[in-house]
């Protein structure tokens, strides 16, 4: 229930086409904005991306751009985990953005293909993606989504990727993160 539905695939007039489930809402991106949300309501909504994540990875699917842009959350308060554009393992559709709100490219052409904040060091580095990635991603985002900055500061693919393996994720702000969660999260 957590990754979007596609019902059907194929051709028209020499076009593929993919046929998906219609979500009435926006973007988890989107309802972060909307109003301020308690910790609970934004980790229930992480965790239903997660369960989203994670089957797609028991598919066999590495989504490889995980971030608040691409999953949908629906009027009926279900989240689903959408555009697996760049995914691996799986029928890739759909398109990123080409900068985030802090002014960081989100895509690179050539050996990258992603949203460079959001990337595990490791993909940066041209390693292949894998469902830790994924997880380093979804991580990522909702430290963002509770502290209201990246954990990683950096205007350059390099500074990025210094940042993250430092490892000391930036605490500015955001809303009281317990200890336990803040842990897991750096890690």
């Amino acid at each position: 229930p957590n990754v979007i539905a596609a019902y059907e695939v194929g051709r028209h007039d020499g076009e593929v086409f993919l046929a998906m489930e219609l979500v009435e809402g926006g973007t988890l991106t989107a309802w972060l904005a909307t109003r301020p949300r308690t910790r609970r309501a934004i980790v229930d909504a992480f965790v239903q991306a997660g369960e989203g994540l994670a089957a797609a990875h028991a598919a066999g699917i590495i989504h490889r751009d995980f971030k608040p842009d691409n999953v949908l959350v629906g009027t009926d308060g279900r989240v689903r985990v959408t555009d697996f554009g760049l995914a691996s393992g799986g029928l890739a559709v759909g398109s990123p953005a080409p900068r985030d709100a802090g002014g960081v490219a989100l895509t690179r052409t050539g050996a990258l293909a992603g949203t460079p904040a959001y990337m595990a060091p490791e993909q940066l580095d041209g390693a292949a993606a894998s469902e830790r990635s994924d997880q380093f991603a979804w991580a990522v985002a909702l430290w963002t989504a509770l502290y209201g900055v990246r954990p990683f500061a950096g205007d350059t693919v390099p500074a990025l990727v210094a940042a993250a393996r430092a490892g000391q994720p930036r605490v500015v702000g955001g809303r009281d993160v317990p200890r336990g969660l803040r842990v897991a999260l750096a890690r």
